[in-house]
């Protein structure tokens, strides 16, 4: 298992998760092709929201 941080204290947080999620996303559904069968392939994602971050 891989790790990724990002850790960002701008007011466009949440999208820039978001974005980063859809990135990771299309680049498993382009890496299998036509053997992407959906959730069962896509990696497993564990958001930690922090607001006290600002």
């Amino acid at each position: 298992m891989k790790k990724i941080s990002e850790l960002n204290n701008n007011r466009f947080a949440a999208e820039a998760g978001m974005h980063l999620w859809k990135m990771i996303l299309d680049d498993v559904r382009n890496d299998l092709g036509k053997l992407y069968l959906g959730d069962l392939q896509a990696p497993e994602f564990i958001i930690h929201s922090i607001p006290q971050l600002g």
